[in-house]
């Protein structure tokens, strides 16, 4: 058989062109958009050839990102506590960006990664500015001392996962991955402030 079909995806490199195409480059528009679907097939073919495979590589991924927002709650947590222990035992009262922005003004928290989930679309702060939820990916109850959040929830992951799970950080530092219901009942007291 002639055609696409004998075309090794992995050694075909598209064609980009910034002029203004007409009728005279159709056939060049048609090789392009099937050796888009070419290049699109030659990886759906490898992922459903070793589906174990790719769950594998998936699962890794997943528990890749979860573990670096476990280690960015973490962080807040130990800025908490350093907080609360040169304020009383208490923690920042503002809620969400603007309590953690506390941390970060008091230079307890100054990394603007830790603030960022893996997935996330904020942008980091820039050094000086001031931490926003444009610039941070957590919810924070403030309002708390480090005396009574004891194993109050009291930040997350303000954007909710597809599987519902997530990380939550408690008032004693402690950071657990819950699923289903026990993520979503823990996410929601954080937001409702209670």
């Amino acid at each position: 058989r002639g055609g696409l079909d004998n075309i090794n995806a992995s050694e075909f490199t598209p064609i980009v062109w910034a002029k203004t195409v007409g009728p005279q480059d159709e056939g060049c528009i048609m090789l392009v958009n099937c050796s888009v679907v070419t290049l699109s097939g030659d990886v759906f073919r490898r992922t459903i050839s070793n589906p174990a495979e790719f769950i594998a590589k998936h699962e890794r991924a997943k528990k890749k990102v979860l573990a670096k927002c476990a280690g960015n709650l973490k962080q807040i947590g130990l800025a908490l506590q350093q907080y609360a222990r040169d304020h009383g035992g208490k923690f920042p009262k503002a809620h969400d960006a603007a309590g953690l922005n506390a941390l970060v003004k008091g230079d307890y928290l100054t990394n603007p990664h830790c603030f960022l989930h893996p997935n996330g679309h904020s942008q980091p702060f820039k050094k000086g500015d001031a931490l926003t939820q444009a610039n941070c990916d957590y919810y924070y109850r403030g309002g708390l001392s480090s005396k009574t959040a004891g194993d109050a929830p009291i930040a997350c992951l303000h954007f909710t996962t597809i599987r519902k799970e997530g990380n939550i950080l408690y008032g004693n530092g402690a950071v657990k991955l819950l699923k289903d219901n026990d993520y979503e009942n823990a996410r929601d007291k954080i937001r409702s402030r209670d």
